[in-house]
């Protein structure tokens, strides 16, 4: 088998040799990094472990310090009933949680707001990591983005502020 050595991305690989992409951001072999070659199976598995083990992380802290865990609703709907309907069926699945509450405030965005341009959810995460919150509560992984690298960036990015990303689905089973 040939053996060529890895391009940086976007670079052409000469005529006759393997073009492998590297991810200048990879981390050290056997982490949770998503890489471009992953079967996507693979990648959905990967990630909701990587969210679930930040999200653990965190609750784990909060609960050593005795804190009531503080969530923000956030929903990607239209204007209108729908989006108020969503934003109550998330505040009322916090309920179902004990130790959990709903922040003050709630975030929307939407359907058609590209994910790095959703100024709700910005602000959500602004509100998160500001103290205001310590999660953002979303109904599934749809109202955030199914583009795995920002994804993980986003788990990341809370995580290092300890903070989390938590499904409605979630709380009943706590």
């Amino acid at each position: 088998m040939d053996s060529t050595p890895d391009t940086p991305a976007g670079s052409p690989p000469h005529p006759g040799e393997r073009h492998t992409v590297v991810d200048s951001t990879a981390f050290a072999p056997g982490d949770d990094q998503v890489r471009p070659a992953d079967n996507p199976a693979h990648v959905a598995v990967r990630l909701e472990s990587l969210r679930t083990r930040c999200m653990g992380e965190v609750l784990e802290a909060l609960k050593q310090e005795r804190r009531t865990v503080r969530v923000a609703p956030y929903v990607l709907s239209a204007p209108g009933d729908g989006r108020r309907q969503a934003l109550e069926q998330l505040r009322r699945s916090v309920s179902e949680a004990p130790g959990w509450q709903v922040a003050e405030c709630s975030f929307s965005d939407g359907p058609h707001a590209p994910f790095g341009r959703r100024s709700g959810f910005t602000a959500a995460c602004r509100s998160a990591v500001t103290g205001s919150a310590h999660g953002i509560l979303v109904a599934g992984r749809a109202a955030l983005t199914w583009d795995n690298s920002d994804y993980e960036r986003l788990i990341r990015y809370l995580h290092r502020h300890r903070r989390f990303v938590v499904f409605a689905s979630q709380l009943g089973a706590r």
